[in-house]
């Protein structure tokens, strides 16, 4: 069994540690993980277990559990939401964003500590501008939960388009095939990191060849959740 060293900036003060840089965002940060969210999306919904989306087996059917520091909504502008873009572009806000990653995974995804390697979304093929916010979310988690960093377990076969504007659908089927494993699997559990999760097809996908691989058990954890809406030619589940 794992020893659980947890790093002394990030201790667990009890249920009244403040988690954000500022009351507004505590408030929020607190108000979405006590809501009742699907254990694999993080989606709120009204009851216990999965949203319709995973229990269906459209969206997260090989992560085993999804954990958010916050759900937002990207058509609005909040502090959170433009730090963790700039964070995303330029690695502006790193401080702030990681701080945060890392208060709530001490609070409220003790579970996560059990993950024996970390690994990033890793960055897709022929990218110029590659995003390396997983890669700072990721290395901060594994030094905090005193576990293996692997950058290089999955990595981008096939180089892809954009998902930006696609729907639900259309990113899995785009995501499909793209992805596979660099070398053989040694470990059963894993986290997966990443900085935004929109529809966790990425995710997903990833879950899916670790599972393939050898792996027990796919956890997944990013900075933010952004409120995905369907498509119109998107029908309800």
């Amino acid at each position: 069994m794992k020893v659980l060293i947890t790093n002394t900036n990030y201790v667990n003060r009890g249920v009244n540690m403040a988690i954000g840089p500022n009351p507004r965002i505590d408030k929020r940060i607190k108000k979405y993980q006590n809501k009742k969210k699907c254990k694999k999306c993080g989606r709120i919904y009204t009851e216990n277990g999965l949203c319709e989306y995973c229990k269906e087996g459209y969206d997260c059917y090989y992560i085993d559990k999804g954990g958010f520091v916050l759900e937002y909504d990207k058509k609005r502008k909040d502090q959170f939401s433009r730090r963790l873009y700039k964070f995303k572009h330029n690695e502006s806000h790193k401080d702030f964003i990681l701080e945060l990653v890392l208060k709530v995974l001490n609070k409220y995804y003790q579970d996560f500590y059990d993950a024996e390697v970390v690994i990033p979304v890793p960055p897709r093929k022929g990218e110029e501008n590659p995003n390396i916010a997983p890669h700072h979310i990721g290395k901060s988690i594994a030094n905090e939960i005193n576990s293996m960093f692997k950058e290089d377990v999955v990595y981008f076969s096939e180089k892809m388009e954009p998902l930006k504007e696609k729907d639900l659908f259309e990113r899995k089927k785009a995501i499909k095939g793209k992805l596979s494993l660099n070398k053989e699997m040694e470990n059963e559990v894993y986290l997966v990191v990443d900085d935004i999760f929109t529809t966790g097809s990425t995710l997903n996908e990833i879950a899916k060849i670790l599972k393939n691989g050898g792996a027990q058990t796919v956890n997944v954890f990013c900075a933010g959740r952004s409120i995905y809406r369907k498509s119109e030619d998107e029908e309800d589940v």
